[in-house]
């Protein structure tokens, strides 16, 4: 992830988590930022379908969404929480933030527009 984030300066990175049914993450799987903004990210169409059916077909699951800072905090933002409640409303899924340039990751879910430390 992190190697992957530092590839996409000065814009965010994103991908997603993915795991076995019990929700242990094995693999990150890149997927382009269409927004191509260091404050924004938005999956490639095409990119991410044709992730989620080969994730699909391997009998894994999603099991979080990581994305990249590339200048501030591994925190969630207004946006990220706005949108986690617009997607995932449940909180299902773990939101990792990394920071680039420090090398820091955090992990959070978000419920309710609360956002909980992992």
């Amino acid at each position: 992830m992190l190697v992957h984030a530092k590839a996409c300066l000065p814009n965010e990175a994103c991908g997603y988590l993915v795991g076995s049914e019990t929700g242990r993450i094995q693999r990150f799987v890149p997927i382009t930022s269409a927004a191509g903004s260091p404050t924004r990210f938005v999956f490639e169409p095409h990119e991410q379908l044709a992730a989620e059916q080969a994730i699909d077909a391997a009998g894994e699951q999603v099991i979080g969404i990581a994305h990249s800072h590339p200048n501030g905090e591994p925190l969630p933002s207004a946006v990220d929480t706005a949108d986690a409640g617009r997607f995932d409303p449940l909180g299902i899924l773990l939101r990792v933030v990394i920071a680039p340039t420090t090398g820091e990751i955090r992990s959070h879910r978000i419920i309710n527009g609360e956002v909980a430390a992992m």
